[in-house]
């Protein structure tokens, strides 16, 4: 991000790294505020750092690299985030044990999709999209993998409580 030519006394007197950050927004918009304002409204809490956008943990890592660091105990120059699951093709059965006690269950997607920032900053738009788009491919599952698609939009409470 290329500086102003003229600073604002803001600018002139935020301390730099503060002004750097504060500049900074991903390609979904988020900025730094989006991420930490549940510490600055709940000063109490453990960790009040929320990732609004896959994309911040890269720009904003002055501050999520440390934060994840410290409360995961993880060094973080030796950690690797791993974004493939594997091939579908070659997914392996469940024990049968595992398998005689399954009734149902639920796909939830709580984190990222690629392309999606994550639910903080998911518009109402993007969230019907992205469930279409999940509904689509579930509905693509064959034999022992098929189910029945079930929007929390269409469930009553009653039917919401059988699946919490």
């Amino acid at each position: 991000m290329s500086q102003p030519t003229k600073q604002s006394l803001t600018q002139k007197y935020l301390p730099t790294d503060c002004w750097n950050m504060l500049s900074k927004t991903t390609s979904f918009g988020t900025t730094v505020y989006d991420c930490v304002k549940s510490a600055l409204e709940n000063p109490n809490s453990n960790v009040g750092l929320y990732a609004p956008d896959p994309e911040v943990y890269d720009v904003f890592h002055e501050i999520f690299h440390p934060v994840i660091a410290e409360y995961h105990k993880v060094d973080l120059a030796t950690l690797s985030s791993v974004h493939d699951l594997g091939d579908a093709n070659n997914l392996r059965d469940l024990p049968q044990n595992y398998q005689d006690a399954i009734v149902s269950t639920r796909v939830r997607v709580g984190r990222t999709v690629k392309g999606y920032p994550m639910a903080g900053k998911l518009s109402k738009e993007k969230r019907i999209e992205l469930e279409h788009k999940i509904r689509d491919s579930l509905s693509g599952l064959e034999g022992d993998l098929a189910g029945t698609y079930r929007s929390l939009v269409d469930m009553t409470k009653e039917e919401k409580r059988c699946f919490n």
